[in-house]
């Protein structure tokens, strides 16, 4: 079986793939950690963990509107990478409307 070298060992590495994938902060990922493990409930669910979730879902887009200055209800969490630009898009022509 032939080994393969690890490159981020032996030399800097420069990336070039960040539409495909990027790293992740260590802050980010311990923040988010607990819900892969405990707090994984469904935000839409009536059941405690769901509320659980969407009680920090709603903190986190309280936090991320003060930061941005903005109305918690301009905040939209999606987890799809095209998602918000079919929102950008969907807004602007129903404000034509």
């Amino acid at each position: 079986m032939t080994k393969t070298k690890n490159i981020q060992n032996t030399a800097k590495e420069l990336y070039m793939d960040y539409s495909a994938t990027t790293p992740t902060r260590q802050a980010v990922l311990d923040e988010a950690l607990p819900f892969f493990v405990e707090k994984y409930g469904n935000p839409s669910s009536f059941h405690s963990t769901g509320l659980v979730a969407k009680r920090t879902l709603q903190d986190a887009r309280e936090r991320v509107a003060k930061i941005l200055n903005c109305d918690e209800k301009e905040i939209v969490f999606n987890c799809i990478r095209y998602l918000p630009g079919c929102y950008c898009i969907f807004f602007n022509l129903c404000s034509k409307v």
